[in-house]
């Protein structure tokens, strides 16, 4: 939990069965909260208890995944080196070790190790010579599947509910470039942030803004912050039920609505309590369809 004493922000939270709802009246209030946040914080929660009752077992199952990926030996994740596979320039599948990019530890490195998972190779989307990957990710590919499915539909109503807020013509949706059945650089991330001594202390990751249109970010363990504009300082947003993820903004949103909603400002730092824990947490990246 983070301490009474330290800034929390106060997201909306949105439930995805209301925004589909058949009822309009319960529909265009959502869709209005949704509105309203992505306008004012380009953060919320989405609350998916009512529509995906196997979400939560399918979770469980991606961070068996996830420990089972970097429990493997050394040199068996960096035969899967994101900066060699095929795709090395957008870094869309792979491992990334501790410590390979800029951050804010005092070393200038970043603290978290990363294996990333194109959507296009979870939804058959990519042939097996371009989708490497080690054996432990095929055994936990339908769950792969499932999730990803998930995500897109969620995304798809998301979109839909803005595209109508805004007015946007049938051929200028927001959901019309974020088909699922179409190639996208969408991935899923996973990632494992070690352990901080006291005296190494420092954000794991530095401020940024996602590329991409949504992120969700599924997390039992405190570390994210957003940038609140109006008190120009940092805010601890509070992990819920794994059955409500974070939702973030990200700057080809951004772009897509001239900059009418913007992308949101956030960094991972060290656990505000002040335990040395190895922290986890599963991203899902949605980014436009390609070409």
């Amino acid at each position: 939990s983070i301490p009474n004493n330290d800034a929390v922000a106060r997201l909306e939270t949105i439930s995805l069965a209301s925004l589909r709802a058949g009822e309009k009246a319960v529909s265009q209030a959502e869709a209005d909260k949704l509105f309203a946040a992505c306008r004012e914080t380009g953060c919320f929660y989405l609350d998916f208890r009512e529509e995906a009752d196997d979400l939560s077992s399918i979770l469980d199952e991606l961070y068996e995944l996830l420990r089972e990926i970097h429990e493997l030996p050394g040199d068996e994740k960096l035969r899967f080196d994101v900066d060699k596979l095929q795709f090395s320039k957008t870094k869309l599948n792979g491992y990334k070790p501790v410590g390979r990019n800029f951050g804010g530890l005092k070393s200038n490195r970043d603290g978290f190790a990363t294996y990333t998972i194109p959507k296009d190779g979870v939804l058959g989307l990519l042939d097996d010579k371009s989708f490497l990957r080690p054996e432990v990710v095929n055994k936990h590919m339908n769950a792969l599947i499932v999730f990803t499915t998930m995500i897109n539909d969620a995304t798809q109503s998301l979109l839909a509910s803005l595209s109508t807020s805004l007015g946007l013509p049938q051929d200028k949706t927001l959901q019309g470039y974020h088909r699922s059945n179409v190639s996208s650089p969408d991935i899923i991330r996973m990632l494992q942030y070690e352990n901080q001594p006291a005296s190494e202390r420092g954000d794991t990751h530095t401020p940024h803004t996602d590329i991409g249109s949504l992120t969700f970010l599924f997390t039992q363990q405190p570390g994210l912050q957003i940038f609140n504009t109006d008190s120009q300082s940092w805010t601890w947003i509070s992990p819920r039920d794994n059955l409500c993820p974070i939702v973030n903004l990200g700057d080809s949103i951004a772009m897509l609505t001239n900059r009418f909603f913007c992308s949101c400002l956030h960094k991972v730092s060290p656990s505000p309590t002040g335990g040395e824990i190895r922290k986890e947490s599963i991203a899902y990246l949605v980014r436009p369809e390609v070409g």
